[in-house]
């Protein structure tokens, strides 16, 4: 019964015909990355650091995308008369020409972009799942797609996606040297596969060669809702475009918008700038604990609690070794009067029994402020020892911190205490301790959590995770590790700053905030925000005056 509702479904959805045609990118499969052209900045890093394309010209090696892009062009420039296609081999031929390749080096290049192009390979699922019922029905289906590789790399592409397409027919232009953007293509299907062009449907992304183009041969059509990069991202792409992890970040926005594209608005902020900030976050944490040999991470609520989670993801992924963990605190349940000892052994208490003090390599984990409250901890848990913990923020304060060796992700970003939106936990703050059967449990106030709830959290907290999902599905992540994130860092955190869109303003203007903050950040504008910028900035050179003591102003 359950086969049969199936079966008229898809029928439904996709007509009564004698053949099924499928576009293949974008359609089937999709990639990783930004764009397309990201392939070439992937390969880019291959010839810089893999010792195998040492003995490529250097040249070549700097200027590759951009070459590899140019070629193409001069490929197709140079086609002769009825060659309506490329190949690989065509490409690879004009760069080693115009640099002095041996036909070895050519095609060792040649096989690069094939493995670059198998790695960045993902699955489409819905429409594989339309596509094997079909076959399971018994429905004659084919792939029919545009592209200058050969048919045996993309029936590589495709049985990765499903092992079923292995016998699946597949039409590619560079075999025929025919196109569907010509519609030549579809006339050679026509003849080889026996079909009229009425008894067909064609599915596809493309506006034109798979709609147009095949619907003027009188193919039925179905359009396939391919995901498009925004404004912003376009603009990222273009300013950063050779960056690799610019290509991973915007991909994988890309990827999970497209899983949900009429999700709501906070599912939306948490792919397109949650998982990216807090994804990049958590990439130079991991690199700060490599770097100074950090065993253990604690991570303080609640700006922990979503770094917790892709960190681990991150650490899993990689099979890298570093301990970590969720402890509760806050400015309330930390900074404590000197007569107060009973709240200060209850500090003392939490700690000792959450932190492993006999290990000197730990470091402690929050998004933002000055460290006081950590050192307020500090003060208290180790007394007059001479000990220095270390303290990772994504930006921190000017602020004096004898127990405390403080670094930030970002300290030359203006992001100020926002930043704690894009982390916070569907709970509300720590307001101290108490003891219950013979272990202390943090003390939290449940109102502001359950109005963060209530706004969306767990949608917010499902794009950062679809986002990180389709991060971590890159193969070339983790090999170069944290290089070049500053920079895709700094246009999050200017597009945030500068000019947020509907979603990001929704989400900075009624995002609930404790109680503390209400009445300060109750609204905030653009031009309140512009303006927040001005005096920051002004405030900033007043103190590098002072400093050099050029001129002496009151602050």
């Amino acid at each position: 019964m359950m086969s049969y509702i199936t079966s008229i479904n898809i029928i439904e959805k996709y007509g009564e015909c004698s053949i099924y045609s499928f576009d293949v990118f974008d359609t089937v499969i999709t990639r990783t990355i930004a764009e397309p052209q990201g392939i070439f900045c992937l390969m880019q890093q291959y010839l810089m650091l893999n010792p195998k394309y040492k003995i490529c010209n250097k040249e070549l090696v700097r200027d590759f995308p951009a070459i590899r892009v140019s070629y193409e062009h001069y490929a197709r420039q140079m086609r002769v008369k009825g060659q309506e296609e490329i190949t690989l081999k065509n490409v690879y031929d004009y760069i080693g020409r115009a640099y002095n390749l041996s036909p070895e080096l050519i095609a060792c290049l040649e096989e690069l972009e094939e493995v670059v192009e198998y790695q960045c390979s993902i699955p489409i699922r819905q429409t594989i799942s339309d596509i094997c019922k079909l076959i399971a029905m018994g429905k004659r289906v084919i792939f029919i797609s545009d592209m200058y590789l050969s048919v045996k790399v993309i029936r590589k592409l495709l049985v990765k996606a499903e092992k079923m397409f292995a016998s699946v027919p597949i039409y590619v232009s560079s075999e025929f040297n025919k196109t569907k953007s010509k519609g030549s293509l579809f006339q050679i299907v026509h003849e080889i596969e026996n079909v009229e062009y009425h008894d067909w449907v064609h599915v596809g992304d493309n506006a034109c060669s798979d709609q147009a183009i095949p619907q003027k041969l009188g193919i039925k059509t179905i359009p396939i809702h391919s995901e498009t990069l925004s404004f912003f991202e376009k603009y990222l792409v273009r300013t950063l475009g050779r960056n690799v992890n610019c290509q991973i970040i915007v991909g994988a926005s890309r990827l999970a918008r497209n899983l949900n594209p009429n999700g709501h608005f906070m599912y939306q902020v948490g792919c397109n700038y949650g998982g990216p900030i807090l994804t990049i976050y958590a990439e130079w944490l991991i690199n700060q604990c490599q770097i100074r040999s950090i065993s253990k991470l604690y991570f303080i609520a609640r700006d922990g609690y979503i770094l917790k989670q892709i960190v681990d993801k991150i650490l899993m992924i990689r099979n890298v070794k570093l301990f970590t963990s969720y402890i509760y605190g806050s400015r309330k349940a930390w900074y404590i009067k000197k007569d107060d000892t009973e709240r200060a052994n209850l500090v003392r208490a939490y700690i000792t029994q959450e932190v492993d003090l006999n290990d000197s390599n730990i470091a402690f984990v929050d998004s933002f402020g000055s460290g006081g409250s950590i050192e307020s901890m500090a003060d208290i848990v180790l007394d007059k020892q001479c000990m220095k913990w270390h303290a990772f923020f994504f930006k921190c304060g000017e602020r004096n911190t004898p127990h405390l060796l403080k670094f930030d992700c970002a300290p030359f970003l203006d992001i100020w205490d926002n930043i704690e939106l894009f982390c916070k936990a569907p709970e509300g703050p720590c307001i101290g301790y108490r003891k219950k059967d013979e272990k202390i449990e943090p003390v939290c106030s449940h109102s502001v959590g359950e109005q963060i709830k209530n706004f969306g959290f767990a949608e917010y907290e499902n794009g950062v995770l679809v986002f990180l999902k389709y991060y971590l599905c890159n193969e070339f992540i983790g090999k170069y590790n944290y290089s070049g994130m500053d920079e895709v860092l700094y246009w999050y955190v200017k597009k945030i700053n500068e000019f947020p869109d509907k979603c990001l303003r929704k989400f900075l203007q009624e995002y609930p905030r404790d109680e503390r903050k209400k009445i300060k950040m109750l609204k905030i504008s653009i031009l309140e925000r512009k303006f927040e910028l001005k005096l920051k900035k002004i405030k900033n050179f007043v103190k590098v005056i002072e400093k050099k003591k050029e001129i002496n102003l009151l602050k």
